[in-house]
């Protein structure tokens, strides 16, 4: 985890009034972490011909998938915690039964739970400063959940932070608060984000290919965990003088074919693989149904 942890270390002296509001409550555990969402790619065919783009650009997208999701099998029904605004509004989250969560790997002790893929409770009031994300865990393994995690974000998400590591997950004990029935499913087709190899030019000379996704600002390298089995090498440098290269990034296979001035010439020889991969994500995911 050393790669988020230094993330995480340089956002704390810029955390919002929002971020220092998300204290648990007394006796409750709380996990300083990503939300790493743990997605799938979707196939994808790679073109064979040799393609151009400048730096800062992507080389190919390909959109990805919640790898597994729990279908509640009981409505659901809970009060948002009050954390230490003691005088905030009250609030409830509501799922009918049918409602899915995500699978997000890493969380506590409990290492997998499910998440709600959009902001449960975002609070309309800065003096609240509640923005909150509500996930399961089943900590006995008999498809119930029985723990509660509040993901709390440092602030509201912006455009530039979506894949920001600075969330709170803090477990509402004590195991067994709640009783709720799930069932899972795997190899979900839905798009949950797209994702794709882009190319960055290296401060100290040189270049770098990278796992990113876009947003209103262009590339945004996405935040791995490093310690999950499915995970690999997230990114690859190179020079002009190694041309032409093959570079394998995530699973992905890219062949960096030549230079003229700011624009490449390449090759996608394979798009990512398909297997999971976790990916850190703070924003909203589009909700599905298996």
């Amino acid at each position: 985890m050393r790669h988020w942890l230094r993330l995480v270390c340089g956002a704390l002296a810029a955390l919002s009034v929002t971020a220092c509001a998300m204290t648990a409550p007394s006796g409750d555990p709380f996990y300083f972490q990503p939300v790493f969402w743990r997605m799938q790619p979707v196939d994808f065919e790679s073109p064979a011909e040799i393609q151009e783009a400048q730096v800062g650009e992507f080389l190919f997208l390909q959109d990805f998938a919640s790898a597994r999701v729990a279908e509640f099998q009981a409505p659901v029904s809970l009060s948002v915690p009050r954390m230490r605004f003691q005088s905030a509004s009250p609030a409830t989250a509501e799922y009918p039964i049918g409602a899915t969560f995500s699978e997000v790997v890493g969380v506590g002790p409990d290492r997998v739970a499910f998440c709600d893929r959009i902001v449960t409770y975002a609070s309309p009031t800065f003096t609240d400063g509640r923005h909150m994300r509500l996930c399961f865990a089943d900590r006995t393994s008999d498809g119930r959940f029985d723990v509660v995690y509040w993901a709390g974000l440092m602030g509201a998400a912006q455009d530039n932070d979506l894949f920001s590591p600075a969330t709170l997950f803090i477990e509402e004990g004590p195991t067994g608060l709640v009783d709720i029935p799930y069932e899972l499913h795997e190899h979900q087709t839905q798009r949950l984000i797209t994702a794709g190899i882009a190319l960055r030019r290296l401060a100290l000379g040189g270049y770098r290919l990278e796992v990113a996704a876009p947003d209103n600002h262009g590339p945004n390298w996405l935040l791995h965990d490093e310690d999950d089995a499915s995970s690999s090498v997230y990114g690859a440098s190179f020079r002009m003088e190694d041309l032409p290269i093959t570079l394998t990034i995530a699973g992905a296979r890219v062949e960096i074919v030549s230079f003229e001035g700011d624009r490449v010439r390449y090759r996608t020889l394979s798009a990512f693989p398909l297997r999971p991969i976790a990916i850190a994500y703070t924003d909203n995911l589009p909700r599905d149904t298996p």
